[in-house]
């Protein structure tokens, strides 16, 4: 199962590249800025899997972020700010309720803005 989802999600990441690489905001300036640039584009590949798999595979790409930038030590507002920006990109790309609930429970210090497709209108919260 581990490697399926491990293969699945490389693909995810893989198809994240059609995202303009402008927008993604990870940590800069801690001394892991390359490992930070590629765990926050893992989340943002999240988007590129089936619903199903999406959901499997977002809390482990959060939380490998995450603890990466809480292991460097990076201030907790500049932490926060970025989290927040991932959250609104991902929202924005691919957010569904189901993932939604993820990043609040993973990210509480976040607010949801809406969600990208379901039918719901971005800039209101969900």
């Amino acid at each position: 199962m581990f490697k399926s989802l491990k293969t699945t999600l490389i693909a995810g990441i893989m198809s994240a590249s059609v995202l303009p690489a402008a927008l993604a905001a990870p940590v800069t300036g801690y001394g892991a800025d390359v490992e930070f640039a590629t765990l926050y584009q893992t989340v943002l590949g999240v988007c590129g899997l089936s619903e199903t798999e999406r959901v499997e595979a977002l809390a482990p790409a959060i939380e490998n972020y995450s603890a990466a930038v809480v292991a460097a030590d990076v201030p907790v507002e500049i932490a926060t700010a970025s989290f927040q920006e991932l959250r609104d990109e991902f929202s924005a790309t691919c957010g569904t309720p189901a993932t939604d609930a993820i990043f609040e429970q993973l990210l509480p210090e976040t607010e949801a803005i809406g969600l990208g497709n379901e039918g719901d209108t971005p800039g209101t919260p969900s």
